[in-house]
This record gives C-alpha cells, sequence and structure tokens, in this order.
C-alpha cells in the first residue's frame, strides 16, 4: 500500500527542551518518513511559518512568549492543522482551543500520551488524502460541520439535495471515503443509503447518518440500510472529530487487513491465492468471448547465489525490483500479475497479435537484463526465464501446466530465454 505520509513535514512547538528530544525520538521510531522542524519559542515558530510550509504543528499551549495561546492562533490562521498540548485540564483552555479550529486537545500528562500522539498525528496525516462529502440541507448546519471537518484535516465536498449527492457518486464518479447524511434531508435518504451499498460495502464508503429526528427505534434500521454510525443533533464538534476519525481509522485497518490478505507483503503484487481467484475470472471472459490470452510464468535465474552472495536483504531487493518491473511494463487494468512463490512470477492477460505480444515480452526480458538494482553501492545484475502458454485451453490449470512445462524447458536449455 502506498505510504500517504512519505515527505510530511511536522512543527513542534514547546519551550521543553527535553520534550522535543522525547517527540524527535519517537517520530523517528514510529514515524520515520515524516521530517520534523523544532521552534523553542513563539517568535521561532513564526519565523519557520514563513520559511516552510507545514502539514501538521503540534503546539504547547504556553510559551514565554505566547502565554494566552497566540501561538496557537496564529497556527490555525496559517491553515496548518495543529494539535494543542496542556499541562493541566482548564475547560477555559479547551473552549478557546475549540473555538479556534484546533484539530485535538491533549494533555501531557496522560499516561500513554505517547501512543496517543502517533495515533493523532497518522490519522491527521492521512485525512490530508481523505475525501469527505458533507449532505445537508441548512447551510447553517453545513458551514458548522464543514469547518469542523477541515479543522481536521479532510478534504469536504458539499451536497445541499439527494439529488446533487447521486450526480456525485453515481454520475460523476467521485469517490468519497466517508459521506455525512442528514437523514431528514428527504425522505428518500435511506433509499440513497440503499442505493450506495449496492455498489460500495460498508468497509469501502463509511457513512454516518446525522439527524434531530429520528427515534432511538428506528436507529437499528439506518445501521441495517448501510449506516456506519449515527450521531445525533445538536452535538459537540469535538464528538463528530472523534466519531469521524475513529471510523476512518476502521475502514483503513479493515483495508490493509484485505490487502495483506491478496497481496504479497514484500512485492505488493497479488499473492497466488488471489491471483487463481482474478486469472479464473479473465480465462473465463476469455473463453466467452474468443479472446486471445497468454499465460506467462517467470522464474529469477540463480537467485539463490544473490542470497548466498550478498544476503537476504539484497535478495528481497531483487524480488521487489523485478515486481515493480513487472508492474511498470504491464499496466493494463486487465493485466494480472501475482507473486507465485518464492522467485516465480506469473502474468496472465489478454493480447491481440502472437508476434509483438512476443517481441514485447523479450524487449521485456532484455531490459531487466540490462538494468540491474543497486545494493549498498553494489549492481545486482539478475536475469530470467519464462515459459509461453498462448492457446487457451480446456482450464486455468491446464494453461499453469504448459507455461510451467515451458519455463523448465527454459531453464534446461541454459536460462535467461523465453519459450513459447
Amino acid at each position: 500500500m502506498p505510504n500517504l505520509l512519505q515527505g510530511k513535514k511536522i512543527l513542534i512547538v514547546d519551550d521543553d527542551h527535553f520534550f522535543h528530544k522525547a517527540l524527535n525520538k519517537l517520530f523517528s521510531r514510529y514515524l520515520p518518513t515524516i521530517q520534523v522542524n523544532n521552534a523553542m519559542s513563539f517568535s521561532e515558530a513564526k519565523g519557520l511559518i514563513f520559511k516552510e510550509n507545514f502539514d501538521l504543528a503540534i503546539c504547547d499551549y504556553h510559551l514565554p512568549d505566547a502565554e494566552k495561546g497566540e501561538a496557537i492562533e496564529c497556527l490555525v490562521k496559517s491553515n496548518i492543522p495543529t494539535v494543542v498540548l496542556t499541562g493541566a485540564y482548564d475547560p477555559a483552555i479547551r473552549e478557546f482551543c475549540i473555538n479556534l479550529g484546533v484539530a485535538d486537545v491533549l494533555l501531557k500528562n496522560i499516561p500513554n500520551l505517547s501512543e496517543i500522539i502517533i495515533s493523532t498525528v497518522k490519522r491527521l496525516l492521512k485525512n490530508m488524502h481523505t475525501n469527505v462529502l458533507v449532505v445537508e440541507d441548512s447551510k447553517l448546519a453545513q458551514t458548522v460541520i464543514t469547518k469542523t471537518l477541515k479543522s481536521i484535516g479532510l478534504n469536504v465536498f458539499q451536497a445541499g439535495t439527494l439529488a446533487e449527492t447521486e450526480k456525485l457518486i453515481f454520475e460523476k464518479g467521485e469517490t468519497f471515503e466517508l459521506i455525512l447524511l442528514d437523514y431528514y434531508l428527504e425522505r428518500e435518504a435511506i433509499d440513497l443509503l440503499i442505493n450506495l451499498r449496492k455498489r460500495y460495502s460498508k468497509h469501502e464508503v463509511g457513512v454516518i447518518v446525522i439527524s434531530a429526528y429520528v427515534t432511538s427505534i428506528f436507529v437499528p434500521q439506518l445501521l441495517k440500510a448501510g449506516a456506519n454510525d449515527f450521531l445525533r443533533k445538536p452535538f459537540l464538534e469535538e464528538e463528530l472529530k472523534v466519531r469521524v476519525n475513529n471510523l476512518l481509522d476502521y475502514l483503513d485497518a479493515i483495508r490493509e487487513l484485505s490487502f495483506l490478505a491478496n497481496h504479497d507483503p514484500l512485492t505488493g503484487l497479488l499473492n497466488r491465492k488471489t491471483f487463481f481467484t482474478k486469472a479464473n475470472e479473465l480465462f473465463q471472459i476469455a473463453k466467452r468471448k474468443g479472446l486471445k490470452l497468454a499465460l506467462v510464468m517467470f522464474d529469477l535465474d540463480d537467485f539463490k547465489k544473490i542470497n548466498d552472495t550478498y544476503g537476504h536483504q539484497a535478495g528481497d531487493l531483487v524480488l521487489c525490483d523485478f515486481g515493480k518491473k513487472l508492474k511498470e511494463w504491464f499496466k493494463r487494468y486487465t493485466d494480472i500479475i501475482a507473486r507465485y512463490g518464492g522467485e516465480e512470477f506469473v502474468l496472465i492477460c489478454f493480447y491481440d497479435n502472437i508476434e509483438n505480444f512476443l517481441s514485447y515480452l523479450e524487449k521485456f526480458r532484455e531490459f531487466i537484463a540490462q538494468n540491474p538494482p543497486s545494493f549498498e553501492n553494489v549492481q545486482l545484475p539478475y536475469t530470467f526465464s519464462a515459459g509461453v502458454e498462448l492457446e487457451l485451453k480446456e482450464n486455468l490449470e491446464e494453461m499453469l501446466k504448459s507455461a510451467d512445462f515451458k519455463l523448465y524447458k527454459s531453464k534446461s536449455l541454459g536460462k535467461n530465454q523465453i519459450i513459447y
């Protein structure tokens, strides 16, 4: 899965040198791809804000040159999602910060602060890549909800009617990770839920229904129709933030589990189990429509020597390099690539012309041989052997068996060649 946190920039504003050191160590360990800048005062923070663009700020409420939250106000006005840290619980400070539109307020003296900071920062940085649709007919409510969601870094879209909503989702094909739906926008709101779930599961697009009128006895019906959560009006802005972030964390966890279940954890390619499912679908389409289908088995030559000479880390790099280049060369949406096992890979795809397809495969073989990856400033040249089945057999297993036999033949004839 893509690393959405790569290169993100955080500003830490605190007058405690030891706290800076602790946070920097924490981020270095758990979020090593983000960049951290430190400021010991409000004036130093202002200088950094002027020179740099930050994705997130963590700021102490009390600073020697900003004892009444002036630094926080400056950060929020600079459109930087801000997490406020304070040494003691003070309702007035909390209300001041929430009214400003900060992302969160955390107490410094809670025992699990490190864990909360990491999870909060990860969520807020991921929110920058998250689209949310607010479906609300009240302009005032829409403005308040939008402002609240933007304070936690989300990309917010708006719709005032169900017709607008359906046009965005079903006609324009806009993608949203989360939809906030005012139930009494129209009576057909529950129909929208049902239609939405015909296209997207509860694990793909989250829905929070918001209403001031729904009776408690009807809430289960909304949840059964496809809502992930229900929030009754009026609500605290902070409660909305918590519910939204919790649901997004849940959806991320489901997606990650799904990815791990269907993909090879090293190369990110499909795993063998998922390959059979998707390849069989492609095979049936080819059978039904009379399309030309190719199945290619790849095996990296002398891979054990790379592991024995340079270590398993170098071997992993070669496997990832080959997987990456396979995806770059065979990138049509119908091309199915998988790590079949060990140093074996498999490709199944449609083709139009045999000569053109085999010529393209040969160019790919030459490209791999001529463009080795580097490991610790040492080039790791490698080649592959391949077996190609171009005839549509009775079933997928027969095609695999034939391609595997041709792969074995290419190995026995000297490797670094393609047999078809």
